[in-house]
């Protein structure tokens, strides 16, 4: 007589190889979050030809929301290379982040030194990948506070707790 018990923890730990074999057979995505992560080290060298070199043809960049759309590799360089002689001491930090498919949300500050004064802004954004490359970027910030702390203003107080944290890289 056949034992159906045996039969059916047959059947399972069959579908249970199978499973592993299928999952194991799948193509890993990119770790985005590291792929972001070195296109910050290059900013913060401002190695804008490395920056560059990791975004797609087409990049869609809005550098804040609420401005026109950056659409481009010429585009993006023209304003990397506006930026960049401006700012020193780059210390850009991740706090969270976050990864649906091949799209990265992050959660940080942007902060770097600007002539004679420091800058700190909570920043969120959205980074869109193909291919490994960034074909989508969206930068959420206070861009009010931005230009206010670039003249000068220090820190507001009700953002400091927002701005100390610790974060990568």
């Amino acid at each position: 007589m056949v034992d159906r018990r045996k039969v059916i923890s047959g059947f399972g730990a069959a579908s249970l190889a199978i499973a592993a074999a299928t999952v194991g057979a799948r193509t890993p995505s990119p770790d985005y979050f590291e792929l972001f992560l070195k296109l910050i080290a290059d900013w913060k060298r401002h190695d804008i030809d490395a920056v560059l070199a990791r975004v797609s043809d087409d990049i869609v960049w809005y550098a804040y929301v609420g401005a026109p759309p950056v659409v481009g590799k010429p585009a993006m360089r023209k304003l990397l290379e506006t930026i960049a002689p401006n700012r020193t001491a780059e210390r850009w930090r991740i706090f969270f982040h976050a990864v649906n498919g091949e799209r990265l949300f992050v959660e940080g500050v942007d902060d770097f030194d600007e002539k004679d004064h420091r800058v700190e802004v909570p920043y969120a954004g959205v980074v869109e990948f193909k291919d490994g490359l960034v074909v989508g970027w969206r930068d959420y910030f206070d861009n009010g506070l931005l230009k206010r702390m670039k003249d000068g203003e220090a820190v507001p107080a009700v953002i400091e707790p927002l701005v100390s944290r610790t974060g990568r890289p």
